[in-house]
């Protein structure tokens, strides 16, 4: 998965240099191949010549197909970004804050907005390093500087 966020990463900073629109279908692609049990380099190939083809048809290949299928793989893949996310994730935290962080830029973002949300959500973060700093250097018991502590 690495490699594959890294070539994301490359395309957009040339798409973004040649004034061109970043993005990534990888989400997604990468959700259906896992689900499906896929680990061909086929599905990148199929990809392509499927992107192609919308492109040099002669039809709005968009526009026949059902807003339903748009519809579901949007929900599908939201659903499940969610789930691995906010769900499937909780035990890999060190600790329940670190979570509870999380959880507070989540539900910010949805009550405050994008931009206003993350902002809690770092002051969130923030405040859950310096608690977690502060009892780290109270349980060792002998620190006097904030340097002792890291």
């Amino acid at each position: 998965m690495d490699s594959e966020l890294k070539t994301v990463g490359y395309s957009n900073v040339v798409a973004g240099c040649l004034g061109g629109f970043t993005g990534s279908y990888i989400f997604s692609q990468t959700i259906f191949t896992c689900r499906a049990g896929s680990r061909s380099r086929a599905v990148g190939f199929v990809v392509v010549i499927a992107e192609v083809a919308v492109v040099l048809a002669k039809v709005d290949v968009v526009a026949t197909l059902p807003l339903y299928f748009f519809s579901a793989t949007l929900s599908f893949v939201g659903i499940d970004l969610l789930h691995e996310w906010l769900w499937a994730v909780r035990n890999k935290f060190a600790k329940n804050s670190e979570l509870a962080a999380l959880w507070a830029t989540f539900v910010a973002i949805h009550a405050l907005g994008l931009n206003a949300g993350l902002l809690v959500g770092c002051a969130a973060s923030s405040v859950e390093f310096m608690a977690s700093v502060v009892t780290s250097c109270a349980h060792k018991g002998h620190c006097r500087e904030f340097e002792d502590c890291l």
